[in-house]
């Protein structure tokens, strides 16, 4: 265990003279030995984030940044302050540019960046610790669980998530790091850097609005007291309340306000917070779930009796905090108590009214939650630097073996969810697509959405359609040109010839005998047996004795289409609402008889 010496509560006090003398305490230096075995861990934990990072592929929102940043100028206000679902991700939409204008559709190129931001939050972290606690074996422990917790690895392999909360993370433990020295040395640019690394964080993902809240925290907590963090630095926290002031009216005029989602209802919203909490936050934190199983980016429910166990397990830690440091704890325990409230209430209030109570299994909302877990756990256990009255923390081998099956446990999980979060269909589809077109670069296909195992049928509109993301491949597609057959892609990426329609609208027999309708310069209405409306395949079969161009309109569009001499069809891609088809030959030829008409969806196979 981590276990302080007694003492009293003099800590506790607020005393103004005590934070004075944090303030301008030396910073500590990290034991080499320690500082290697933290480096291993760290190297660890990044290594295993790459090797199940790079198995992965884009997915869903992936496709629609990487799109946007392909059409786009880096330096267009219009492209960096776009509002995304909410979001103002400037940073977010720089880097995708760059990676897309390196690159498009690379993905090992594209996750590089977010592996060094993770490895660069893991050194901030580890600084941030010593600069709090010293340089003791303790803070291996919080180190160690933050570096391989599964809901940090496993949530960051979706690359469109990643790219929000990786540099969120960085920005956290770096802006707490440069604050914090700030306090123990007096020097204004640590202060510099910490604003600077907020505003870092800020144009990635707007939950960075919650740091300041943790840097007057971390400031009670080393400096004696709230009343002394707050009035000790007033100058520090205007300043930081300005910057927020205007990062809030430019996120107010770059976002409109979505339409207010429909209320949960209270049953609802107790189960969610109870799987976040118990189901989800807890186990992850502790190296679950157990069995490790995840479909999408969601994991299975552990065990009843893992569950019990951690939520024992956590309430033990709780409490053991409030034993050894008392009001330090009591002030740690609070700070994250309302630190997850705010997550809850955003999820509660965003999300769950549209997915319902199993996004409580989905550890992405929590991630950011982790590191402030284990931050004011270490606050709970462990004397800041300086701090009067305590004595040593000893480091002994209850803590080293619980530290090591904790870790070994979020190993498995995180290597055992991985498989989920890989994406390997989408990628197939890709990968589909791209031979298809370097086989055949003028294959004729008609334009449909991707599947929805790359994106979902819902929400992503007219971006989600195959001639957006086929640009992306740098190789040359016809889309509904008009052809003898047109291909539909499949789900696997593959062109099939579009033989039938499904369920079609037939035209009206024509009145000639072996011809249908006789099609010459003079249009010829051909009437449907009900209107049709939407995106559509018209499939004409016809005969003619010469080559030539005729003309089909259909709801006001005209259409040219080369025929050639004898039995063929032609197939056109129609789009809106008519209730007849309207044909006629622009040349000078012989009549063209129109034998069949259908319109309707394509059916493959």
């Amino acid at each position: 265990m981590l276990l302080d010496e007694p003492s009293d509560d003099s800590d506790d006090s607020d005393d103004s003279d005590d934070a004075a003398v944090v303030d301008r305490a030396p910073l500590p230096r990290t034991h080499a030995r320690l500082g290697l075995v933290a480096l291993l861990i760290g190297a660890a934990a990044v290594g295993l984030h790459a090797v199940t990072v790079l198995q992965g592929f884009f997915w869903q929102d992936d496709f629609v940044i990487i799109q946007r940043a392909a059409a786009a100028a880096p330096y267009d206000p219009a492209y960096l302050l776009q509002d995304y679902n909410g979001h103002l991700a400037p940073g977010m939409f720089l880097l995708a540019w760059v990676v897309t204008a390196i690159a498009p559709l690379g993905y090992p190129l594209a996750a590089a960046p977010l592996l060094l931001a993770h490895a660069g939050a893991l050194l901030a972290f580890w600084r941030l610790l010593v600069v709090c606690f010293g340089a003791r074996r303790a803070v291996l422990v919080p180190f160690t669980v933050l570096a391989v917790s599964p809901i940090v690895l496993f949530s960051t392999l979706w690359w469109a998530f990643a790219v929000q909360m990786v540099p969120l993370l960085l920005a956290m433990a770096a802006t707490l790091d440069c604050h914090v020295r700030y306090l123990r040395t007096g020097r204004v640019g640590y202060a510099v850097g910490a604003a600077l690394w907020l505003l870092f964080g800020l144009a990635f993902y707007e939950k960075a609005i919650l740091i300041p809240a943790l840097m007057v925290t971390v400031t009670a907590l080393i400096s004696g007291g709230v009343r002394t963090a707050v009035t000790g630095h007033r100058v520090l926290w205007a300043c930081h309340a300005a910057l927020i002031a205007g990062y809030v009216v430019i996120y107010l005029a770059a976002t409109s306000s979505p339409p207010a989602p429909e209320q949960a209802e209270v049953p609802d919203t107790v189960d969610y917070v109870l799987r976040a909490v118990l189901d989800t936050f807890l186990p992850g934190l502790f190296g679950g779930p157990w069995p490790a199983s995840a479909t999408g980016m969601t994991w299975a429910d552990p065990p009843l009796l893992a569950r019990v166990a951690v939520a024992v397990a956590a309430l033990a830690v709780l409490v053991g905090g409030v034993l050894v440091s008392r009001r330090r704890a009591l002030l740690a325990w609070a700070a994250l108590g309302g630190y997850l409230a705010v997550d809850l209430v955003l999820v509660a209030l965003n999300r769950l009214p549209q997915f319902g109570v199993l996004i409580g299994n989905d550890p992405r909302f929590l991630v950011d939650a982790v590191p402030v877990a284990v931050l004011m756990g270490a606050f709970a256990f462990l004397p800041p630097l300086g701090e009067p009255g305590r004595g040593r923390v000893r480091f002994d081998g209850f803590a080293t073996a619980v530290t090591a099956m904790v870790a070994v446990s979020a190993v498995f999980s995180t290597v055992s969810l991985a498989p989920a979060a890989r994406f390997t269909e989408s990628r197939a589809y890709v990968d589909g697509v791209r031979a298809a077109l370097t086989a055949d670069p003028g294959l004729p296909l008609y334009d449909t959405r991707l599947p929805a195992h790359t994106m979902v049928l819902w929400g992503f509109g007219d971006e989600a359609m195959l001639s957006r993301l086929t640009p992306l491949l740098g190789l040359p597609a016809r889309y509904d040109e008009p052809a003898d057959t047109l291909h539909v892609v499949d789900e696997r990426g593959a062109p099939r010839p579009v033989e039938r329609l499904d369920r079609p609208v037939e035209g009206d027999l024509g009145p000639v005998a072996d011809c249908g309708y006789a099609v010459t310069d003079e249009t010829t209405a051909v009437p449907l047996a009900q209107p049709v409306r939407g995106r559509n395949l018209l499939v004409i079969g016809y005969y003619t004795a010469d080559a030539g161009e005729v003309a089909v309109t259909t709801g006001g569009v005209e259409q040219l289409v080369r025929v050639e001499a004898g039995l063929h069809r032609m197939t056109l891609a129609v789009s809106g609402s008519f209730s007849r088809v309207d044909i006629r030959r622009t040349d000078q030829a012989a009549a063209l008889c129109a034998a069949t008409i259908q319109v309707g969806q394509p059916r493959v196979g």
